[in-house]
């Protein structure tokens, strides 16, 4: 399995209309890393969202995006 499909199998998606998944590692007691995982279809508006969205519902430490490729993270 490869990063992409272990975040959707775990149910880690931004909470947007189009859903965003997303990987964390925790890093302090302050909050976590989160790394957005963004496939071909997300546009930036989605992506902008799927932002707001973990800071708005998480305590957020780092927050970096990556672009998905088929067949794994590029």
């Amino acid at each position: 399995m490869n990063r992409l499909e272990i975040a959707k199998s775990c149910g880690q998606f931004a909470g947007v209309n189009v859903p965003v998944a997303y990987e964390y590692r925790i890093c302090s007691a302050d909050g976590a890393s989160f790394v957005l995982l963004r496939e071909p279809h997300h546009t930036d508006l989605d992506i902008a969202r799927a932002k707001r969205y973990l800071y708005n519902v998480e305590d957020v430490v780092a927050l970096t995006v990556e672009r998905v490729e088929e067949g794994g993270v590029k």
